[in-house]
C-alpha cells in the first residue's frame, strides 16, 4: 500500500552480532522513555498544578494545562514525544512506522504550540467568555494568550489544536494495528503452510481489508479453510494482543471525549475529555513500554535460540513442513 514496507529491522540476527547489541538496547530504551513520558504526563500535570503550585482542581483536559502553573511541564513532555516520533525508523523512511510516527510528531508538535482556547472558569469574572478573534483584547488575564493566539485569533488556534489533536489519537491507533499485524505476519511461529493452507496476512492491506480473519488468527492461531477445517498456526501472539488491546482503548478514549459523562472518584470530578486523554496517553505509552521491553536483546536471543533448538529437533527427525522463523520486528 502506497510502497511502504510493513517489515523493518531482523532484531534477531542484529541481536546475535555483540557489536549491535548496544545499538539495539539504547534504541529500546528511547522507545521505554518515550513510552514512560506518555503513561507519567497526564499525571504529573495534575500533580503539579493542584498540588505542588497552585492548588487548582483538576481541569477539563490535558491541554487547558497550557493556561496553567504547569504549562512548561505539558509543552516539554509533548515537543519531545513530537522529536520522538519524527527521528523514530528514520532509518527506514519507506515504512509504515516511520510515516505514521513522523505525522504523529509533526501533529502533537502542533499539539503543544498551538493551544486550547482558555476556559470561562479561569477567570473570577469571566462567564460569558469564549474564545474569539477579541477575546485575548477583551480578557487579557491571567491567564493570558499566547503569542499567536494574539496575533491569529483564541478561536482560529483552538480549531488547528483541536484538529491536530484528533488525528494524533486516531494515528496513534492506527501505529498499533500495524504493530499488531507484523507480529501476525512476521512472528516466529509461523505453522504449516503446506497443502494449501491459509497464510496469515503478509501486508497491512491484505489484514487490514480482512480485519476479522486478522483478529482471529491473533487470537487463537487459527485461520478457516474454505471446506470449513482449521489449519493451527501457533500461540497466539501476546504482544499482538496487547498491541490491539491499546488501539482499542485510545479509540474508545477518542469516542468517549465525544459522548462521554464526568467520572466522579473520592475528591475529585474529572471531566469526558480529560478521562479520554488520560486513556489515550497511558494506552499509548504502555505499547511502547510494551514494544521496548520484550524486544530487550536478552528476550530477543533467548526467543531467537528457543526457535533454532525447535527447527534443530524437527529437522533430525525428518519430519516436514517445519515451521519457518521469520524476522522479528518491532
Amino acid at each position: 500500500m502506497w510502497g511502504l514496507e510493513l517489515a523493518t529491522f531482523d532484531r534477531e540476527s542484529l541481536a546475535r552480532d555483540k557489536a549491535a547489541v548496544p545499538l539495539i538496547r539504547s534504541y529500546l530504551f528511547m522507545r521505554l522513555a518515550i513510552g514512560l513520558v506518555g503513561v507519567v504526563l497526564p499525571i504529573l500535570l495534575v500533580v503539579i498544578d493542584e498540588f505542588l503550585l497552585s492548588d487548582h482542581p483538576i481541569r477539563g483536559s490535558m491541554s487547558a494545562y497550557y493556561h496553567s502553573s504547569a504549562r512548561d511541564v505539558f509543552v516539554g513532555g509533548l515537543v519531545s514525544t513530537g522529536l520522538f516520533l519524527l527521528t523514530y525508523m528514520s532509518a527506514k523512511p519507506r515504512t509504515y512506522d516511520f510515516v505514521l510516527s513522523a505525522v504523529c510528531g509533526v501533529l502533537v508538535i502542533v499539539v503543544a504550540l498551538f493551544p486550547t482556547g482558555r476556559a470561562a472558569g479561569d477567570f473570577p469574572t469571566g462567564d460569558h467568555f469564549v474564545a474569539s478573534s477579541t477575546s485575548c483584547a477583551a480578557f487579557p488575564g491571567p491567564p493570558s494568550c499566547s503569542g499567536i493566539e494574539s496575533k491569529v485569533g483564541e478561536n482560529v488556534v483552538q480549531t488547528v489544536h483541536r484538529g491536530s489533536a484528533g488525528a494524533f489519537v486516531v494515528l496513534l491507533a492506527v501505529l498499533c494495528w500495524v504493530w499488531a499485524v507484523r507480529e501476525a505476519a512476521f512472528g516466529p511461529q509461523r505453522g504449516d503452510t503446506s497443502h494449501g493452507a491459509v497464510q496469515p496476512p503478509r501486508s497491512l492491506r491484505e489484514a487490514t481489508l480482512h480485519p476479522f480473519r486478522t483478529l482471529r488468527y491473533l487470537w487463537n492461531g487459527t485461520v478457516a479453510q474454505p471446506d470449513g477445517h482449521a489449519i493451527a498456526y501457533g500461540p497466539p501472539r501476546r504482544r499482538a494482543l496487547m498491541y490491539l488491546a491499546m488501539a482499542g482503548v485510545i479509540l474508545l478514549s477518542a469516542l468517549w471525549s465525544i459522548g462521554g459523562v464526568d467520572i466522579p472518584i473520592p475528591g475529585f470530578r474529572i471531566g469526558p475529555t480529560y478521562a479520554a486523554e488520560f486513556g489515550a496517553f497511558e494506552a499509548f505509552g504502555a505499547a511502547w513500554i510494551a514494544a521496548a521491553w520484550d524486544l530487550m536483546p536478552g528476550a530477543i536471543a533467548a526467543a531467537g535460540s528457543g526457535v533454532s533448538r525447535a527447527v534443530d529437533r524437527v529437522s533430525r527427525s525428518g519430519g516436514s513442513g517445519t515451521p519457518t522463523p521469520g524476522p522479528a520486528t518491532p
